[in-house]
């Protein structure tokens, strides 16, 4: 609505002719208060702060980011909160932390019934063989899913190595922290359980695959993959390995799962 989005140290009157414009059609008039209105100019507001205290602001556009976690319950409320139900949705249905559903309409059921759908082709992040990697993940959460095409190759296959104890992972992560290009940032992905053994190591950012979501390295060592519950973990898996930007690294204590041979 404002460049700043900010309506620091405004007068009343400039208050109230800014809800002149708008209350019509994003708030009721009846909840405008005139010692609220007063406070805001003797203090920072924000429009957030605004939406927050009334109850019946609508924004213009509503922009939802990781939109395949919401709740049926929290689409119904992004819905009542957007003028004319004007909604720009941004999500991947794979990275759903509730199970993947297999459809978006699916997803948002009776919420917006009228959409236009694009679908990103293009994978800027990962290179061509981590790619291939998630790809195989992909097709095991869903076969209908497709997977953006890579636009490049880094040259470095994906490393899938047996580390059949605590001290295998360390001396593992230790080549390749030591093998890593210098300022590149490295992320271990894995359960708790496992992540517990490698708090020592300073120089990596450790993390389960609900931290992870979002975030971007260098490179990624997916650390005791058959030890993670793939029934139920498949779209963490997903996240993990397309957090990479150069290199992966998938470790296992005793099996690799088939889907991720290779060979398969």
């Amino acid at each position: 609505m404002m460049a700043d989005d900010r309506l620091t140290g405004w007068r009343k009157g400039q208050v109230e002719d800014f809800y002149d414009l708008i209350d019509e059609e994003l708030v009721r008039e009846d909840e405008l208060n005139a010692d609220y209105i007063d406070g805001l100019g003797e203090q920072t507001t924000t429009v957030a702060d605004l939406a927050q205290d009334t109850k019946s602001w609508r924004f213009g556009h509503v922009i939802v980011d990781e939109a395949q976690e919401l709740s049926p319950m929290q689409w119904r409320m992004v819905k009542r909160r957007s003028l004319n139900g004007a909604v720009t949705i941004v999500g991947d249905l794979a990275q759903r932390s509730l199970g993947a559903e297999r459809s978006w309409q699916e997803l948002l059921l009776d919420n917006f019934d009228d959409y236009s759908y694009r679908e990103l082709t293009v994978n800027y992040r990962s290179p061509l063989e981590v790619n291939e990697v998630a790809e195989r993940v992909l097709k095991r959460i869903n076969p209908d899913f497709q997977q953006a095409k890579s636009i490049r190759s880094s040259g470095e296959p994906v490393a899938f190595t047996q580390t059949s104890e605590p001290a295998s992972l360390v001396r593992l992560l230790d080549v390749v922290n030591g093998e890593s290009l210098q300022g590149e940032r490295i992320a271990v992905v894995g359960p708790e359980t496992t992540l517990d053994t490698l708090r020592h190591l300073e120089t990596l950012h450790l993390f389960t695959p609900e931290q992870v979501k979002g975030l971007e390295y260098d490179v990624v060592v997916v650390a005791n993959v058959d030890l993670w519950h793939l029934d139920e973990q498949l779209t963490d898996l997903y996240v993990a390995v397309t957090r990479a930007t150069r290199a992966l690294t998938v470790t296992f204590s005793e099996k690799l799962p088939s889907f991720l041979s290779p060979n398969s």
